[in-house]
């Protein structure tokens, strides 16, 4: 499955990556994924590591399923 892929991908640079997305595709908002899930980051820190996991996720998507 495509989306399997992308997010194994995705794992290789971002290993929470797995937990994040499947939490994520349960439920979008990511505060509620962030509450399941110790980044031992900030809360600032996370979201933005969020949102970097999100865009690498966008950039290979564009690079290799389009």
């Amino acid at each position: 499955m495509m989306i399997d892929d992308l997010i194994n991908e995705v794992s290789l640079k971002y290993p929470e990556a797995k937990a994040i997305f499947s939490l994520l595709m349960d439920d979008p908002q990511i505060s509620n994924a962030l509450k399941q899930v110790n980044l031992k980051k900030g809360k600032s820190q996370t979201y933005e590591y969020v949102k970097k996991m999100q865009a690498y996720a966008k950039e290979l998507y564009n690079k290799n399923y389009r």
